[in-house]
């Protein structure tokens, strides 16, 4: 009897929904209206368009819900209902806008846009809780508290909606069934995020955010979402099938949707960051322009699909209208200064130096350097040679441009070694593999040194603003590092000196690979517009090379090799470089034409010595092509590169061995087990040759090897001989070993 009473004073939930219904209409009208002038802006805007919304609304809401205008909305006087207080008083304007924001702010903020950085960092927790948490909570006690009517904005300022005409009851209390489930859906919200991490590090969620991070990075894209799935349907013909699918929403900054061409670069684009959408039956990208303020939006959109297959042989554009590049012309201007390079200030030189403490010598040769660059003493190619002495791959040599600093507190070259060293490291700890396939962790020290990189050369190029060497990490750095900046500022800042140099825009370009978030149309565009800059510098034209070597690198992911040559055929075409060598020798070399890439890899190395991935084409695929004495050479060089790399030692062990070398073998097969003392592979190899070289070691390390299998998997035919060794060695029946048969093992 008396919620029934209540009931009479206190608004009922359709009255309420058809006030809301009629302030929403008005408002919308207002959006609507204001869409004709500023749709441009509210398009710019994305999905933070809504605040838009709701900045009016709270205006409307917050002042006509208030005492101002009798607690009554233009829908709540239409349906005579007013929001009042527990003593049945309008409530003031501060109480009233409170009122409505709480409502309002998780309505808003579940269709804003937020990066991918933010959604899977700690703001994801409030967010959640407060969208997810409102938003239930909110729809809930609509619903069914049915003796109050009180939703969550309600309860918080202690405001009731009734019905006007209807003298005051007193109203009742809100079940505590309510309370508690209200405090469980918070709750829930809290803690969601915790699984949504952990469904973030799964592989087709790191690949979807792959190709978001892709898709928005091409200039005519606002923002994308992507997702992945399957239909079914049945026919009476064909009966059941399932047809499997991506699917990319994709925002656009114009009103393209109907250009089918636009569609089709970007369904390449999704191919490009990912391999595995070849694997589905439809690739659809929906094309949409337009805004959502929230209380209002308008859309025009089109779906276009497409078949993967006839998608594998598209290619973003396939000529520069370039005449091929010349190998002599490049050869000649990268030793056209060789007689200005100094061979007293290599790498080594300078740590040795640096530790010497002879920082004066250094600072005066570096200055020079500089100098001779601005007046034109020699070329690009050789002052980035001449200033890569200055980047390391140590902390160790990090540290020691503290004793130079110390000496000269105001050297930019000091200051950008140290930071261009800190800026290898930090790739190094990050790795070359694509976002989707790289831990956390990788990131996490990769940040940590790149933020240690960019405040060193933040001031360096503040100290001397036509420093362009030390723009060169802040702009490769720019997508990740916190450099405050992106790398379209430290470019336009390095153009700004020296508006036709080279190595900055390499640098650019370079990080706009599908891997590192950027795409090959972007990478197109970027290359076409230096282009016009090459009559004022002809080494431009070489741009494309990290185009067509990118494009090669990802058709071997998707084992379409004879499109990866191709592609790697088109960056020798635009520049015979080291760069454009390997792109094809790597794919030659993943077609098992090992010959060929042999070839290629000799012809990169001719440029570039000491490159260590045109090394290990040359050296994998030389021993693959039985020409062991080039596999020999290229690991041998490769180990004195990369002294602590234990695969080194192992590989070229490994040779030896199969040359029937023991001897020599053995010191490079136990430096990898030293190297790397819990890898079985390298135990088992290294105990191995230690029984034929009759080292007693080798008895040992093969009883370690045995333990350790019986809790790890080894290979078996390993296992095997191993056994029946120390069967042999123990006396034991189950020997059956022949003498010296273990010669003729083989991995």
């Amino acid at each position: 009897m008396t919620e029934e009473v209540e009931l009479k004073w206190i608004s009922g939930f359709w009255r309420r929904i058809g006030a809301l219904s009629i302030d929403t209409l008005i408002l919308g009208a207002a959006g609507l209206a204001l869409g004709l002038f500023l749709e441009s802006f509210f398009v710019q805007m994305g999905g933070w368009g809504r605040m838009v919304g709701f900045s009016i609304a709270l205006i409307y809401f917050g002042v006509m819900n208030s005492s101002i205008t009798g607690g009554q909305t233009i829908g709540k006087k239409a349906l005579k209902i007013r929001v009042v207080d527990s003593q049945a008083s309008t409530i003031s304007l501060w109480k009233s806008g409170l009122r409505y924001s709480i409502m309002a702010i998780p309505f808003s903020l579940n269709g804003a846009q937020f990066s991918n950085e933010a959604m899977l960092s700690f703001l994801m927790y409030p967010l959640s809780l407060i969208i997810f948490g409102g938003l239930f909570s909110i729809l809930y006690l609509y619903i069914f508290n049915r003796v109050t009517r009180q939703s969550l904005h309600d309860l918080v300022v202690g405001s009731y909606v009734v019905n006007a005409n209807v003298e005051k009851q007193e109203p009742g209390k809100v079940w505590n069934v309510h309370v508690i489930i209200v405090a469980v859906l918070f709750l829930a919200a809290a803690v969601a995020p915790v699984f949504t991490t952990q469904l973030s590090q799964s592989k087709p969620f790191k690949g979807m955010l792959a190709v978001q991070s892709a898709l928005s990075n091409d200039p005519s894209v606002a923002y994308a979402n992507v997702f992945t799935g399957s239909s079914t349907f049945s026919s009476t013909n064909e009966g059941t099938k399932t047809a499997s699918y991506v699917s990319s929403l994709v925002f656009l900054q114009a009103d393209n949707v109907n250009d089918v061409e636009l569609a089709r670069q970007l369904a390449i684009i999704v191919i490009a960051s990912y391999p595995e959408a070849l694997q589905k039956d439809t690739i659809q990208i929906i094309l949409i322009y337009g805004y959502d303020i929230g209380i209002a939006s308008s859309w025009s959109k089109h779906a276009h699909n497409f078949s993967p297959l006839e998608l594998q042989g598209e290619e973003i554009d396939n000529t520069f209208g370039l005449p091929p590049a010349d190998l002599n012309d490049w050869l000649a201007y990268k030793h056209a200064n060789q007689d200005v390079i100094d061979t007293r200030y290599t790498k080594s030189d300078v740590v040795k130096m640096m530790r010497q403490g002879r920082f004066g010598e250094l600072e005066h040769y570096f200055l020079a350097v500089q100098s001779d660059y601005e007046n034109n003493k020699f070329n690009e190619h050789t002052y980035e040679v001449l200033m890569n002495s200055l980047r390391h791959d140590s902390g160790e040599v990090a540290s020691l441009y503290g004793g130079w600093l110390k000496t000269f507190p105001d050297s930019y070259i000091a200051h950008a070694g140290r930071g261009a060293t800190n800026s290898r490291i930090g790739w190094d700890k990050r790795g070359s593999k694509w976002s989707k396939e790289t831990p956390e962790a990788a990131f996490q020290e990769m940040r940590r040194h790149h933020q240690l990189a960019a405040n060193d050369l933040r001031i360096a190029v503040t100290l001397y603003p036509k420093f362009t060497w030390g723009y060169v990490d802040l702009v490769a750095m720019g997508n990740f590092g916190p450099t405050a900046m992106s790398r379209k500022h430290w470019l336009a800042k390095s153009l700004k000196y020296d508006p036709y140099n080279y190595i900055v825009r390499k640098a650019y370009i370079s990080k706009l690979e599908p891997r590192w978030g950027g795409s090959h149309r972007e990478m197109h565009e970027f290359a076409l517009s230096a282009l016009s800059y090459i009559d004022k510098n002809p080494i431009l034209r070489g741009l494309p090379v990290y185009e067509y070597a990118d494009k090669s690198n990802i058709f071997v992911r998707q084992e379409r090799y004879a499109e990866a040559i191709e592609a790697g055929s088109m960056a020798i075409y635009h520049r015979p470089a080291e760069t454009a060598y390997y792109s094809r020798a790597y794919a030659y070399q993943q077609a098992k034409n090992y010959a060929a890439a042999v070839a290629d890899a000799e012809q990169g190395l001719k440029q570039k010595p000491d490159d260590i991935e045109l090394l290990h084409v040359y050296a994998w695929s030389a021993r693959d092509d039985h020409q062991y004495e080039k596999a020999d050479d290229g690991y041998e060089r490769l180990i004195r590169l990369r002294p602590n790399m234990a695969t080194y030692w192992y590989s070229r062990g490994a040779l030896q061995y199969r040359l029937k070398k023991f001897n020599t073998a053995l010191p490079y097969l136990n430096k990898s087990y030293e190297l790397e003392p819990s890898n079985n592979k390298y135990l088992y190899w290294s105990a191995l040759t230690s029984v034929i070289n009759e080292v007693p070691a080798g008895l040992v390390k093969t009883r370690t090897y045995l333990e350790r299998c019986e809790n790890s998997k080894c290979k078996e035919a390993n296992v095997s001989w191993a056994r029946r060794w120390i069967a042999c060695v123990d006396g034991k029946p189950e020997c059956d070993l022949p003498e010296h048969d273990y010669i003729n093992w083989r991995e």
